[in-house]
């Protein structure tokens, strides 16, 4: 299986501090026409955990080395702390991982740079560094791609971030989408949190940001939804599957939701009540919207509940309490919540002693009385 790695190569300690200037002033070259979807990818965390021992033996070792830029003489990297997990930073990883599977490279998916990620998971930047890597089956095998011993100078820049003074905590990521896994590590000159968290090893939702332009709509998925009459539900994500413009390998499709897709009501059957569909009448409504250029419908079943005629406080059954409710309603002062429907006994629209009446003579079982269906 092909695979591959990409990394951010960072400097020394000393310029550490002026990418921390520079990205105070950073603009985010994110683009305007971006849409968030939501999507599931498959963490495997405690093989990405499994990783860091890799890397601090490789720190301490005898290997802890890199070629200089004229490729023959080598930096030694001496007395290397190992790196300490970080969890806050393996949050970033995680969200980094979740974006290279549908846009490849240190770019986010909606354009803008890599070290916003940092921001959007609340992590502080003052030194980072991101290795990225694509196909590699095991965490051994990334390790090895990453260490890059056959590699000339312009190459080891993954090995240089692993083997860097300037560090001192690593965040590390994997996920799998589409049958292939996609690996992030993340870097840190210091440590935000060391408490250990349970693994993610499950499929887990993760919000992206991504330019519209990159996405195009392979198929909408059919979506129908119930509402009772009278009430009212969340608008629903619209669910399609989607290509991705920079995903690795090329041609990828994935299922995603977009949220706020569907704005548009027949207004016969349901409408919309700000983020929600109200049922109007008992039948099947539409509501619409537009995806990625494409109108796309959400089927609506409205749906008229069963009234338990003399069930008067909703317990399920009819007994002489509902009675006794119904004349406490009646009466001022007792501020007694019924069930109105329930209560319209003779269906004159009205709710009097008539009902009373009928609904003690039904119980009583002598006169003949059938409650309405």
């Amino acid at each position: 299986m092909e695979s591959k790695c990409k990394n951010i190569i960072t400097k020394s300690i000393g310029a550490l501090l002026t990418l921390l200037v520079l990205s105070a002033f950073m603009p985010s070259w994110e683009n305007a026409e971006a849409a968030e979807i939501s999507y599931e990818p498959v963490f495997n965390q405690t093989e990405a955990r499994s990783m860091l021992d890799y890397i601090n033996d490789f720190r301490t070792g005898d290997d802890a080395w890199y070629l200089n830029s004229d490729n023959t003489t080598k930096t030694y990297c001496n007395n290397l702390q190992p790196l300490v997990y970080d969890y806050d930073l393996e949050k970033v990883a995680m969200q980094r991982a979740a974006e290279i599977a549908i846009a490849w490279g240190h770019t986010r998916p909606d354009g803008s740079s890599t070290w916003t990620a940092y921001d959007d998971c609340g992590y502080e930047r003052w030194g980072a560094g991101e290795n990225i890597a694509a196909g590699y089956g095991s965490a051994y095998s990334v390790y090895i791609g990453w260490r890059e011993d056959d590699y000339d100078y312009s190459g080891q820049g993954h090995r240089r971030n692993m083997l860097s003074s300037g560090f001192k905590a690593i965040g590390i990521a994997c996920v799998t989408v589409g049958g292939y896994k996609y690996w992030v590590q993340e870097f840190s000159s210091y440590v935000s949190s060391d408490q250990p968290t349970t693994a993610n090893d499950s499929a887990t939702p993760v919000k992206v940001k991504v330019t519209d332009s990159d996405m195009s709509l392979y198929s909408a998925s059919d979506m129908t939804v119930s509402v009772d009459v009278g009430s009212s539900i969340l608008i629903p994500s619209a669910e399609a599957t989607v290509q991705f413009a920079k995903a690795w390998p090329s041609g990828k499709k994935i299922s995603v939701k977009f949220p706020d897709v569907f704005n548009s009501a027949d207004n016969n059957y349901v409408t919309i009540s700000g983020n929600s569909i109200v049922g109007l009448k008992a039948g099947t409504g539409t509501v619409s919207g537009t995806l990625l250029g494409t109108t796309v419908s959400l089927t609506v079943n409205v749906i008229r509940i069963a009234i338990a005629y003399g069930d008067i406080d909703g317990d399920g059954i009819v007994t002489p309490y509902d009675v006794t409710i119904l004349k406490r309603y009646l009466v001022d002062g007792w501020n007694v919540q019924i069930n109105e429907e329930a209560a319209d006994l003779n269906g004159d629209g009205e709710i009097n002693s008539k009902d009373v009446t009928i609904l003690r003579r039904y119980l009583s079982g002598g006169w003949g009385i059938v409650l309405p269906d």
